[in-house]
């Protein structure tokens, strides 16, 4: 399938709503488990494909991806409740939530 956004960017200007629609929808419903290059060979195939800038596409493909392989990795690991609410409230309320507990 591809990406939503970049398929609705590439959609040739004048395009009446409802075929801009129809290609989202085609994308979504019908291609859903398809790579990005089954997906474009198929809408090269048939007449809807004419709507579609495929170099458009294509470009906004690589910036994607350039900028997904410039953001920075997010690690993540597993945090008590103690330490949100420490590192939300601070010591002095994390002890008075603990002493209301008691």
């Amino acid at each position: 399938m591809i990406e939503t956004e970049l398929l609705k960017k590439s959609i040739r200007p004048g395009t009446s709503e409802s075929l801009v629609n129809h290609i989202l929808f085609t994308n979504a419903h019908h291609y859903g488990g398809k790579t990005h290059d089954e997906v474009v060979a198929k809408f090269k195939a048939h007449l809807i494909g004419e709507d579609i800038d495929f170099d458009m596409l294509e470009k906004l493909r690589q910036e994607v991806a350039t900028l997904r392989a410039d953001a920075p990795r997010v690690v993540a690991r597993e945090v008590s409740v103690q330490d949100a609410l420490r590192s939300l409230c601070g010591d002095a309320l994390l002890n008075h939530l603990r002493r209301l507990g008691d």
